[in-house]
């Protein structure tokens, strides 16, 4: 009996009876309850992977449409419809054919240029431009403009001519896939409209872009196991019809024999996913997917259970599928099996040597402990006064475990008392601190965030502890960044919710400790900027503002014409320049009296900022001199915008009093130059010239031109 006298061969005989009961707990979980968890987790791993891949093609089909509409937002689109021999209406050749201007070939080579020149960035199959009628203008097929005797007059028998029309500017139209006539292939068309000031949509433009792109990024390999046994399919619920495969080829061509203007079935192109899977099993699935935008499920196929999970892409009503069959989910299901038949021996056997010991042992040994257990209850419930006598346990290893717990729970005592001091003075720094403060622990919840925090996000802490650290600014990705690089090469000032914020995160470590292990949480520093940056932005543009007229100052403009220059000559884009002053301005001061003049600076100054495009530099070059740069804009729109600026002035009397101007222009790349400063110089000269013309008047830069003496 000397071997139970002391605790440690208690414990042994006792931990061996637990192992028992552990056996036992181990075998007694039901195997399908491991299963679903692990079920669970493959199904998890696969939602993971189809919102991956709807993201991909949620991007790619955003990209159209932005493509799509920086390409309408050229003003040669607006400029060719704004043609008088084109507002006129269509004419006509004898063979049908549509009959255009010199002034409209002109025009239309411009924009073919331009769309070749979006095709070679995105792939674009065909873009068209069609008026309001139905009358095709441009088309571009693979690169290659379609002859003038080629453009259809029936375009608005198209199912998206009616729909893109009634679009507002920069609305995009997509539609159903369809066979193309001219690249023989099924595509999707993105269509706007083309809009005027005014808001009338002479003409739309047209992206076709073909099916097979949407099969390539099913079929995007990579480098994760998962997609060796998984395979995606892109489904419309409504038809049933798979739109992309994986595994399965879908040839998307027109199929030989067939008459590309014949109306094509697509249903005789794309297989039909009861053909992929038959059976019935997954008919209830094309239900489910038509009735919610993301979910599981499960069919049977070839004998065996299959798993599913799927999303719908934004914008399409198609829905993302990945189908998994039981074997490639549940990799090692067998061994799984064979486990829990040996687990359930191992347990039985062990069970009969340990269970009489354990019914034998127990009584002893509980009656001693309970005590103690119970004290140490209560100092895990936050009691730590505590005390057990140790006298009642004797000199064994129960009494020294008496005396230490004593021991422990004064130290313990001691050290708390001491820690919720500091931790009050803490609390106190953080929540009156001004800058939001927000902490995570070592699994990355979060655990405490500041009333600044919450002031400054906007957000309550229910909400950002749901969220989490990386989701303060609504913007992971920046985030995740900043702390895995200690924000080295990141910016600290973000734009939130209208305000500038300056951020900075880090991760907190033990220092002691290297690597994950060594990481005890996060911690962010939020400081709210806005009024900061807007003092600094009023300063900026008082130093770029003419005070007078509030326009940009000599200074400003200088900077801003040797950007535009430079773009300009890199990019061989247009770009025109207008330098005019008032005409008599001296003789007016003298007679009428500064206080007038003034007023007239005023007037043209206003009438700058409301006759010219926003993306146009309206300067105060110096006294009475104006200066006024014009991006993308050639000899022919500038000298009618210099015109109907010039008259402006003229019908806009100072106190009943008219008021001409005149105007210098110059234009690149007619005009050649090296600079900014020679650019404007030669505008100076135009504007001597426009003087000597007799005033009043637009005159463009020439070669002869002469600068005239002082």
């Amino acid at each position: 009996m000397a071997l139970f006298f002391s605790i440690k061969h208690k414990l042994i005989v006792l931990f061996l009876g637990l192992i028992a009961l552990g056996l036992v707990a181990i075998g007694a979980v039901s195997f399908e309850v491991m299963e679903r968890a692990a079920v669970d987790n493959a199904l998890h791993t696969m939602e993971g992977m189809v919102e991956a891949k709807v993201h991909e093609l949620d991007a790619f089909q955003q990209r159209a449409r932005d493509h799509l509409l920086m390409s309408v937002s050229h003003e040669n689109f607006r400029d060719y419809f704004a043609l008088p021999e084109v507002r006129e209406g269509n004419r006509h050749e004898a063979d049908g054919r549509l009959l255009r201007s010199l002034r409209q070939e002109e025009m239309a080579r411009r924009l073919e240029t331009w769309t070749q020149l979006v095709q070679r960035h995105f792939p674009v199959a065909e873009a068209c431009l069609i008026d309001n009628s139905g009358q095709e203008h441009i088309r571009i097929t693979q690169g290659s403009p379609a002859p003038v005797e080629d453009f259809s007059r029936e375009e608005h028998h198209h199912a998206f001519f009616t729909p893109t029309l009634a679009l507002p500017a920069g609305g995009v139209h997509v539609s159903q896939p369809y066979m193309s006539p001219d690249i023989k292939r099924w595509v999707m068309s993105y269509t706007t409209p083309v809009v005027f000031p005014d808001g009338t949509k002479p003409a739309f433009y047209h992206f076709e872009i073909a099916l097979d792109h949407v099969q390539e990024f099913i079929k995007v390999p990579t480098a994760t196991d998962e997609m060796e046994t998984t395979r995606l399919l892109l489904l419309d619920p409504g038809s049933g019809l798979v739109i992309a495969d994986s595994i399965l080829p879908i040839q998307l061509g027109l199929k030989p024999g067939a008459d590309p203007d014949d109306p094509q079935n697509l249903a005789q192109y794309l297989p039909h996913a009861s053909k992929l899977f038959p059976g019935g099993g997954f008919s209830p699935l094309l239900i489910q997917m038509k009735r919610e935008s993301s979910g599981r499920g499960e069919f049977s196929h070839q004998g065996s259970q299959h798993y599913m999970a799927f999303k719908r892409l934004p914008g399409t009503g198609w829905t993302l599928a990945a189908v998994k069959s039981y074997a490639g989910l549940l990799e090692g299901g067998v061994s799984l099996l064979e486990i829990r038949h040996r687990l359930t021996l191992i347990v039985l056997a062990v069970l009969s040597l340990s269970a009489g010991l354990i019914w034998w042992m127990a009584g002893r040994i509980t009656a001693s402990l309970q005590q103690t257990v119970q004290a140490m209850s209560r100092v895990a419930q936050g009691d730590l006064t505590q005390h057990v006598p140790a006298a009642r346990f004797g000199r064994d290893e129960l009494g020294l475990m008496a005396d230490s717990f004593n021991l422990m729970s004064r130290r313990l005592l001691e050290t708390h008392s001491g820690l919720e001091e500091e931790r009050n003075k803490l609390m106190t720094i953080i929540l009156s601190a001004k800058e939001g403060i927000v902490v995570t622990n070592r699994t990355g919840e979060v655990v405490l965030v500041n009333p600044a925090a919450e002031r400054i996000l906007e957000k309550d802490f229910d909400q950002i502890h749901e969220e989490g650290l990386v989701n303060l600014l609504d913007d992971p990705e920046y985030i995740q960044v900043f702390l895995s690089t200690e924000g080295r090469e990141m910016p600290e000032t973000v734009v939130y919710k209208g305000r500038v914020i300056h951020f900075y995160a880090a991760t907190i470590r033990a220092s002691e400790a290297e690597g994950d292990e060594g990481i005890i949480g996060s911690a962010a520093l939020l400081r709210d900027v806005t009024e900061e940056r807007k003092l600094q932005n009023l300063l900026m543009q008082l130093s770029y503002s003419d005070e007078l007229t509030g326009l940009f100052n000599r200074r400003r403009m200088e900077e801003l014409l040797k950007g535009e220059f430079e773009r300009a000559r890199r990019y061989c884009l247009p770009l025109s320049v207008l330098f005019f002053d008032v005409d008599h301005f001296k003789q007016f001061n003298d007679t009428y009296g500064h206080d007038m003049g003034d007023q007239v600076l005023r007037m043209i100054g206003r009438t700058s900022r409301d006759h010219f495009r926003t993306v146009d530099a309206c300067c105060r070059y110096g006294g009475e001199e104006f200066c006024i740069l014009l991006p993308n804009t050639g000899p022919e729109g500038t000298e009618i915008a210099a015109n109907r600026f010039r008259e402006r002035i003229a019908a806009t009397p100072v106190d009943g009093l008219k008021v001409t101007i005149s105007i210098g222009a110059v234009s690149f790349p007619q005009s050649g130059g090296k600079n900014g400063e020679e650019f404007l110089k030669k505008a100076d000269t135009a504007l001597y010239a426009a003087k000597r013309g007799g005033r009043n008047r637009v005159e463009f830069w020439r070669d002869e031109a002469k600068t005239p003496s002082s």
